[in-house]
């Protein structure tokens, strides 16, 4: 069996591949019946989650959704997303939404440098996944 050694990946390289990934996952889930879309919901105030690293990862992450065949729609608020698409809240960990679906979903998120969590929480009756971080890397 053949060992695949990715340690020589750079950080951009490694972001690349696991937005890949993750937008394979998440479209395959989205994608299942025909016309979903996702709401990528990203909250303008958030100091961490609206960083340029951040940003550039959701341009990522709905590049391969919308390669994958799905509707990819941008907000600043999970009120604005429609009830029947999947969405994605990207947030810093300590930000009062992500504290909020954290708390839903009864987990938590460590305070280390680089730390990073996919969490499926609730914001009220709304089914989310959280994509959140302890910073923008």
């Amino acid at each position: 069996m053949r060992r695949n050694d990715n340690s020589n990946l750079n950080r951009r390289q490694f972001l690349q591949r696991t937005s890949l990934t993750v937008g394979l996952g998440i479209a395959q889930v989205a994608g299942a019946a025909s016309g979903r879309s996702v709401s990528i919901v990203l909250d303008p105030a958030d100091e961490i989650a609206s960083k340029p690293a951040v940003r550039w990862a959701l341009g990522e992450l709905g590049r391969t959704l919308t390669a994958g065949g799905v509707l990819v729609r941008q907000h600043h608020a999970i009120h604005q997303a429609a009830q029947e698409d999947f969405c994605i809240v990207a947030a810093g960990a300590v930000s009062p939404l992500a504290r909020e679906i954290l708390e839903s979903a009864r987990a938590t998120m460590p305070a280390a440098p680089e730390a990073v969590g996919l969490i499926p929480g609730r914001v009220g009756r709304r089914a989310v996944l959280l994509a959140c971080g302890s910073d923008e890397r």
